[in-house]
């Protein structure tokens, strides 16, 4: 079974621990991507969801394992630093052939 995991500000995403997602508690980019790594490895996770201002500090960690798993970008209790925007118009561009890769 796939399971989905919460990487994020502890106070945002301890709470969300009781509908069954995996959460973990990160406080800085270095931490955030610390868990990233560990939940890929285990390989049982199809979605992991990141918080923007977290991702921003791990940038290279998430692009090795974009082709393995799903990491979606979140915005977090402080608002969207515009990460998910970016990548959901390159998205958007590239299906509909507006952008060459």
């Amino acid at each position: 079974m796939s399971k989905i995991a919460l990487i994020g500000p502890p106070q945002m995403v301890h709470p969300l621990s009781s509908l069954g997602l995996e959460v973990r508690g990160c406080d800085s980019g270095k931490h955030a991507q610390d868990a990233l790594l560990s939940l890929a490895e285990k390989q049982e996770f199809s979605i992991i969801f990141i918080t923007e201002r977290l991702a921003m500090d791990c940038p290279e960690a998430i692009a090795s394992l974009q082709e393995k798993i799903n990491i979606i970008l979140l915005p977090d209790n402080r608002g969207s630093v515009g990460l998910f925007s970016e990548k959901l118009e390159k998205l958007i561009r590239e299906a509909t052939g507006a952008l060459k890769v």
